[in-house]
């Protein structure tokens, strides 16, 4: 994370210099910088940016990484605007060029010895430059040594360039490494952007009730599951055990009540027994008949 004081200046510098926008692509307000030029880059361009290698593109986040103080200066000593003047100035320029080969150009080399020179305090010109004798690395063609051997000596009596340029590199990333100190696989992307965290006991203990609760939870569904189902079948019973007393009943009833009276009236006997009911309750309460 970036402290206070990084955080202001580069808050500083991005006002500065067309660093308000992504060098490569013109995105608004980039979030990425390359160290190595003092050039701001949008997300998307930092990714390829980190596919040159740090030789030639060293990468940082704005917010997420945390800053040396020659970092900082490369950030002031560099910019946007900068950079591209100084690559139209330079007898190599050509505006079609692709990433690889705009910073594996001679252009590109003075530029970053430039940077380097003015962020530690030196006066830089391109007399004194050790990358004014630059030359791209060339691709190498496959050749048997037995057919480089019968091609001559070189012509140059310095290492061959493929060597030289693999030699610097090297250097380069050993210098890197030796600084920050990462060593182990875990920590191989620190410093660009991705900082490696361990894993901390409160999320063990999150992760370990979390498994708690669903385990309980698949418990109790389980559990639920079952009580409806005994429910279920309870149920059927009664509504069957219900069904048949209600037939029972109905049978009952049919043969004491409805089915005797049916024949009472059949008979023409009902009405007689309703009369003398009548009669003797009026008797009962009049103390005499009355007239019918």
């Amino acid at each position: 994370m970036a402290s206070p004081r990084t955080r202001r200046v580069l808050k500083e510098v991005r006002t500065q210099d067309e660093n308000n926008l992504c060098f490569e692509c013109g995105a608004f307000n980039p979030q990425w910088v390359s160290v190595t030029y003092g050039i701001w880059i949008c997300l998307e361009c930092s990714g390829k940016h980190r596919g040159l290698g740090v030789h030639l593109s060293f990468v940082r986040s704005v917010t997420m990484d945390k800053w040396k103080d020659i970092e900082l200066e490369k950030m002031k000593a560099g910019g946007n605007g900068k950079f591209r003047k100084f690559l139209e100035q330079q007898d190599d320029y050509d505006g079609c060029w692709t990433l690889q080969e705009k910073y594996n150009s001679r252009a590109a080399a003075l530029f970053r010895d430039q940077v380097l020179t003015i962020a530690e305090g030196k006066v830089w010109s391109l007399e004194t430059s050790p990358a004014k004798d630059w030359t791209p690395p060339q691709p190498k063609t496959g050749l048997s040594s037995a057919h480089r051997s019968s091609a001559g000596p070189s012509q140059n009596s310095g290492p061959p360039p493929d060597r030289a340029f693999e030699d610097w590199l090297s250097n380069d990333i050993n210098s890197y490494q030796g600084g920050g100190g990462y060593s182990n696989q875990e920590n191989r992307y620190v410093g660009f952007g991705n900082t490696v965290t361990p894993q901390k006991k409160e999320d063990d203990f999150f992760n370990n009730a979390m498994t708690s609760i669903y385990s309980g939870w698949s418990s109790f569904t389980v559990g639920a599951t079952k009580f409806a189902t005994v429910a279920k079948e309870n149920t059927t019973k009664l509504a069957n055990q219900a069904t048949h007393k209600a037939a029972e009943l109905g049978q009952t009833l049919n043969e004491n009540v409805i089915k005797p009276t049916h024949e009472k009236v059949k008979d023409g006997k009902l009405l007689d027994e309703v009369t003398s009911g009548i009669t003797e309750l009026a008797s009962k309460v009049g103390g005499r008949p009355l007239p019918l």
